[in-house]
């Protein structure tokens, strides 16, 4: 791959998603606060308890349960760096490492390991901790707002488009679409009233749409994450926070968007299964493995 650089560009869009992230880990600490100093009840776990903290099992346990990522990295940039070498195209690090011309592997390798430790610590804390509480939250005041004062913000724009389809009806040209649309206004208008606007609008979208989805595109490995007894935010909560943590990786392009995606499923289950660091720890090893198999690469390549 290469990588030029454009001198007339005014933005940075890397800096631009750090500021992003940084104040949404912000926004989320306010988050948090608020909820367990206003409704504490809506967690149905400790915020500085389990399962976050405390490390349950031991290392080696914590590895062995989720080693087939490891093989996973190690395989897929194994096949690619064994691609680029046969075919002699130049391999290059530039967009992470941030160099010009392509790192050695003793590059590689040293600024790898530290960005593998600051991925670990940061992202874990921040997409299994922080936003992922801050997500129930959010997704609990969402369900709440449009089931209700939106709800009656959505009953006037209808009765609104009712009494326009109305007006229009007076021309033949429009009597057929003015009918129809106020057919369809009607019903809806009576449909809002009896149930007294919508009810629970986010959660019948992850309930019926986001976590059977997410569930089917795991095939069902992290089920029990994603429908846990209890408030239904708490499972929904896991699908939010791992869009975002998918949503980090877009400059992996496509296929390191949906890698992110699994990756981030299996360390939300160490998280609930052991804690956050062991979390930690495992995301530390899966990203230090790759760097390492880049730089063993590379000592193949001139």
């Amino acid at each position: 791959m290469s990588f030029r650089i454009r001198r007339k560009q005014t933005k940075d869009p890397d800096k631009k998603s750090k500021r992003n992230y940084i104040a949404s880990n912000l926004v989320a600490i306010l988050v948090i606060w608020i909820t367990t100093s206003w409704w504490p009840d809506l967690y149905p776990f400790s915020v500085f308890g389990q399962p976050f903290w405390q490390a349950r099992e031991g290392m080696g346990d914590w590895v062995g349960a989720v080693w087939p990522i490891f093989a996973w990295g190690i395989g897929v940039n194994f096949l690619a760096g064994l691609h680029l070498n046969l075919t002699s195209n130049g391999f290059s690090l530039n967009r992470i490492l941030r160099t010009r011309q392509e790192p050695s592997a003793i590059q590689i390798l040293s600024i790898g390991t530290v960005r593998s430790l600051m991925a670990g610590v940061l992202e874990e804390l921040a997409f299994r901790w922080l936003l992922y509480l801050s997500a129930i939250s959010t997704l609990v005041f969402i369900n709440w707002l449009w089931g209700t004062a939106f709800a009656y913000i959505s009953l006037g724009l209808m009765g609104l488009a009712l009494t326009l389809a109305v007006a229009k009806a007076s021309s033949r040209d429009n009597l057929i679409p003015a009918i129809v649309t106020g057919m369809v206004c009607t019903v809806g208008l009576v449909i809002l009233m009896i149930n007294g606007g919508f009810l629970d609008p986010v959660k019948w979208l992850y309930e019926w749409i986001f976590r059977p989805f997410a569930d089917w595109t795991s095939f069902g490995m992290v089920h029990e994450l994603l429908y846990p007894p209890g408030e239904w935010a708490v499972g929904a909560a896991v699908v939010s926070a791992n869009i975002f943590f998918r949503d980090g990786h877009k400059y992996q392009g496509p296929f390191g968007v949906l890698n992110a995606w699994f990756i981030g499923l299996v360390m939300f289950w160490v998280m609930f299964t052991y804690g956050v660091w062991p979390a930690i720890i495992c995301h530390f090893l899966y990203d230090f493995l790759i760097y390492a198999t880049v730089a063993f690469m590379r000592l193949f390549r001139h």
